[in-house]
């Protein structure tokens, strides 16, 4: 038996990466229990199925617990939200392992080999996004210049890092393993079969680098949508124009020097101005109007800003302004 514990610790001697220094006996046995610890998952699930099964046979008896295990194998098999989540609980435990596996490979600052501990993973549309938490020695800079090392381990597009916004010890690793703007079917408008919105609420306009959706919220938002041509600047544009649409309360005011890119919309506006500068002038002093009445409301109520309770008597005003000069 200590031969074989001798054996075993010789081999995780060997394990550690080159240039690290001399191992103690204190960190081989940290090792040791590292190791299995990364195994929690599948070491969990396996004594789990193993006494369960033992007190299912000692309740029922073999040949009634045997079709009991038949039966719960081939809900595994045959359900699909039930093996998805199996799966993906699993793959998340192998990612966490791997990702540990690939920090320490790529050498660990200072003389101790720990390195930052990997905690709950989240599938996104790219790949997974997972939190990280930083131990001793290890800061932001130092994880994020070992990311394109760590995506080449993992055998990935790309690892992107990033901090916690609430936590200076906390940071997110995207690890990207397909781009999701690149190939398949365009995405549809998650509003397009919507009978009614509000301008109150976030709109999707996109899909990020990490697959995950992008919104603009339009209250209190000065916009300025630019690109070179094709870039989608008539698209992204028109998602919000079709946000105000929408909404029952919203006022939709249109300046479109070219006549064409808004023209749609012109049914669903209260003003439709072309080229006319003389008309331009007109919409715009009833705007400054209305901007006006507010502020008067909002200095009688002694408040600063309009609110969604207001929307019945000051409802929310989309001005649009496409290539006017």
């Amino acid at each position: 038996m200590l031969e074989g514990l001798t054996n075993v610790l010789a081999l995780w001697q060997l394990r550690r990466p080159a240039g690290s220094g001399q191992l103690h006996a204190s960190g081989l046995l940290t090792r040791f229990f590292r190791f299995w610890w990364s195994y929690r998952v599948e070491l969990t699930a396996f004594w789990g199925a193993y006494w369960f099964l033992f007190a299912l046979t000692m309740v029922l008896g073999s040949h009634l617990a045997a079709w009991v295990l038949d039966a719960l194998v081939v809900v595994l098999i045959f359900c699909r939200p039930v093996r998805r989540r199996v799966r993906a609980l699993f793959s998340r435990s192998r990612l966490r392992r791997r990702f540990a596996r690939a920090v320490r490979s790529t050498g660990c600052p200072g003389f101790s080999d720990a390195v930052p501990r990997p905690g709950p993973v989240k599938a996104t549309q790219a790949g997974q996004l997972m939190r990280v938490r930083l131990c001793a020695g290890w800061d932001l800079e130092e994880l994020a210049k070992r990311a394109p090392a760590i995506a080449a381990y993992l055998g990935v597009r790309e690892v992107r890092v990033t901090p916690d916004r609430s936590n200076a010890g906390v940071a997110e690793v995207a690890v990207i393993r397909r781009d999701p703007l690149s190939g398949g079917k365009p995405l549809a408008w998650p509003w397009l079969d919507k009978a009614m919105a509000s301008l109150w609420d976030a709109i999707p306009v996109g899909v990020g680098e990490d697959g995950e959706g992008i919104e603009i919220s339009m209250p209190e938002r000065n916009i300025v949508i630019g690109g070179e041509p094709g870039a989608g600047k008539s698209v992204a544009l028109s998602m919000l124009v079709a946000a105000a649409a929408l909404d029952p309360y919203a006022h939709l005011t249109l300046f479109d020097g070219k006549l064409v890119e808004l023209s749609m919309w012109r049914r669903c506006a209260d003003h439709f101005v072309g080229a006319d500068l003389g008309r331009a002038i007109e919409v715009l002093k009833e705007l400054r109007a209305d901007m006006e009445d507010r502020y008067e409301f909002l200095m009688d109520e002694g408040r600063r800003k309009i609110t969604r309770g207001d929307q019945e008597r000051f409802p929310l005003r989309l001005v649009v302004i496409d290539e006017l000069a």
